[in-house]
């Protein structure tokens, strides 16, 4: 049996997304700008003359066909022009990398003494793409490699596969071909009676196909996410890589950029959402060798805002003041009262099953349900107390947790709040290092400028899908929602109901394992390309606020659960499907509802969300 292979994004793949960004890169290497003594673009007139050259011939062009054209088109010193050649092979040879999947079958093959060819419609000769494959692997170091300028011949006219057959002494029904192209390499090869097998489009979402004007560092950024897949599997994999392993990797490498440059000596990740950030941290610290530690910290909103309020503070806020961090709406009562350390069951021994389970769908309801609680006099007391002992739990558990007093944390959204309080708990001289924390936010939400002293933030605002990095970076167990003493020691107490980021529909390990195989690929490709992720993220930014279409990464993060239930527990999807029945009360229910819930139902569901959005905005500016 002949085992054949296409080589160009089959064996062989490039860090860029289309051949003519080779050229693109080279434009920007010295040595080229030294030889290229005219004003048009290297790229440009690099292109147009393989261009018109196919246009021109009727047999195969070589890489000498193209360069005479370009001294003909640009009149260049030749001497330079052959430099520029062995350049735009060298820069061939940089940009491209094994597929080790198929590299691996083409061992195995051999392994079991089969005879492999490859076959390609190139303009580089037999030697110069043995040059590029021979330097990644000594498999290809006597491969027979037929290849179109040398014969001729083309797998797009078909002839190509006449002469391997001829020169391999095969027959076409002994014959196994393995290719990336629809026409040349399976339909071809099957109208001739070749095994022919299609391997899988290098494209993997549909925001790929939106890829237009994008400038160098973008295209090998693009590279390096496809290098990175190539190492996974599944679908949660392929979001990791493709789009959540960027995005962590842009926020982490700034947060310790910014910590080396603040001489911060110990980072700690506040989980949840620190989790995928600490691992992302931890494997660029080991890759740079910086001279920064980790820490995990556990808390949340209501962990660190709970100490600091008074009865009077709770029963005066507001609506928008709550921010989330008392319960989620809609819920059932009790869990919005667990929220303030009240129990379910002594809610229904006092108060009744009705009352507690009530639905509540608004602050306002809250509010009402909580004025009566707390009109029960040992209900008060006990929330005086709670408050007072959870001030010291938390004050104990830092002190104990924190063995670094030069320190910062690293948390996701921010409005600023959470870092006040805390201010206020730290003011005795035990923890006077601890007067003024600071912390790194991926996004700040608040109206007014953060800290420039002690809040380092990475992204200002995300307005339209501020929930996107909460989702992606965090861990997928259940928050933090205080701190209890036990045996000596003060630890976290999680929530009592059954909240778990994952619920065991999304392969959360796959995921994490994209992430960090983007983050090594990045952390080795990027000293040779001296690439930058800014271009390739703003463009993912675009994706998740839906400027950029991509359905398949829409629905994938879709099922994801992520919203609480009335219960509490996080078993909505990230994106629920929208129900008839809320635009019977659009401010208590569709509010409520994430952006992409009205992007996946299509029709005029988008329009609606904008209108809403510029409603509850018009509301919260006048309140």
């Amino acid at each position: 049996m002949l085992y054949s292979y296409d080589i160009f994004d089959t064996v062989l793949y490039r860090f860029v997304p289309k051949s003519v960004d080779v050229f693109r890169v080279m434009e920007q290497k010295e040595s080229v700008v030294d030889l290229w003594t005219i004003s048009t673009p290297f790229s440009e007139c690099r292109r147009k003359s393989e261009f018109w050259l196919r246009r021109m011939k009727n047999t195969e062009i070589t890489i000498d066909d193209i360069y005479n054209r370009l001294y003909t088109a640009t009149k260049i010193d030749k001497q330079a022009l052959e430099k520029i050649r062995q350049i735009e092979l060298e820069t061939e040879k940089e940009l491209s990398f094994l597929n080790t999947a198929i590299v691996d079958e083409i061992k195995s093959h051999i392994a079991a003494g089969e005879r492999v060819v490859l076959i390609s419609d190139m303009y580089w000769g037999e030697d110069a793409i043995r040059s590029i494959l021979q330097e990644k692997d000594d498999v290809f170091c006597d491969m027979p490699i037929y290849v179109s300028c040398d014969y001729h011949s083309s797998k797009k006219r078909g002839d190509l596969f006449s002469v391997v057959s001829k020169k391999e002494n095969c027959s076409y029904s002994g014959w196994i071909h393995v290719g990336d192209n629809q026409k040349s390499d399976y339909i071809n090869a099957k109208k001739l009676g070749i095994q022919a097998r299609k391997v899988q489009d290098s494209a993997r979402f549909d925001f790929e196909k939106h890829f237009h004007n994008y400038d160098v560092n973008f295209a090998l950024t693009y590279g390096i996410v496809s290098k990175s897949r190539l190492m996974v599997s599944n679908r949660e994999a392929l979001l990791g890589a493709s789009v959540a392993g960027p995005m962590v990797y842009q926020y982490v490498s700034w947060v310790l950029e910014k910590a080396c440059k603040e001489k911060i000596k110990k980072l700690f990740f506040v989980l949840r959402d620190g989790y995928i950030p600490k691992l992302v941290a931890d494997e660029i610290i080991a890759q740079r060798g910086l001279p920064i530690e980790t820490g995990l910290l556990f808390g949340s909103r209501v962990a660190w805002r709970f100490p600091a309020l008074t009865v009077e503070k709770l029963m005066s806020m507001s609506v928008w003041e709550k921010s989330n961090w008392i319960f989620r709406d809609p819920c059932y009562l009790y869990v919005a009262l667990e929220r303030l350390h009240f129990s379910k069951e002594e809610l229904e021994e006092t108060f009744g099953k009705e009352f507690a389970h009530q639905k509540i769908s608004s602050f306002s309801e809250f509010h009402a349900a909580l004025k009566q609680v707390l009109s029960h006099k040992e209900f008060e007391e006990q929330l005086k107390h709670d408050i007072l002992s959870a001030k010291e739990n938390l004050h104990e558990y830092l002190v104990q947790t924190i063995d670094e007093p030069n320190c910062a944390f690293v948390d996701t959204n921010s409005t600023g709040k959470t870092q006040a309080d805390l201010e206020q708990l730290f003011c005795t001289g035990q923890t006077e290092h601890l007067k003024k924390l600071r912390f790194f936010y991926h996004t700040f939400l608040a109206d007014h400028q953060p800290n420039p002293q002690t809040q380092f933030v990475f992204m200002q605002t995300l307005d339209d899908e501020r929930r996107f990095p909460e989702a992606l970076f965090r861990a997928p167990y259940n928050p933090c929602y205080g701190y209890e003493k036990r045996n000596g020691t003060v630890e976290p107490i999680f929530a009592q109901t059954e909240f778990c980021a994952w619920n065991g529909s999304f392969d959360y390990d796959k995921y994490v394992d994209g992430i960090l195989k983007f983050t090594a690929a990045y952390e080795t490709e990027k000293q040779k390309f001296d690439a930058d992720l800014s271009a390739y993220t703003d463009f993912l930014m675009d994706v998740v606020n839906f400027n950029v279409p991509s359905k398949d990464i829409t629905s994938q993060m879709a099922k994801i659960p992520f919203n609480p239930a009335m219960d509490g527990s996080e078993s909505i999807d990230f994106y629920p499907k929208l129900k008839w029945g809320a635009l019977l009360h659009p401010f208590s229910e569709l509010i409520y509802y994430p952006k992409g819930s009205y992007y996946l139902s299509g029709y005029g569901w988008p329009l609606l969300y904008k209108a809403l959005y510029f409603l509850v905005k018009l509301k919260r500016k006048h309140s």
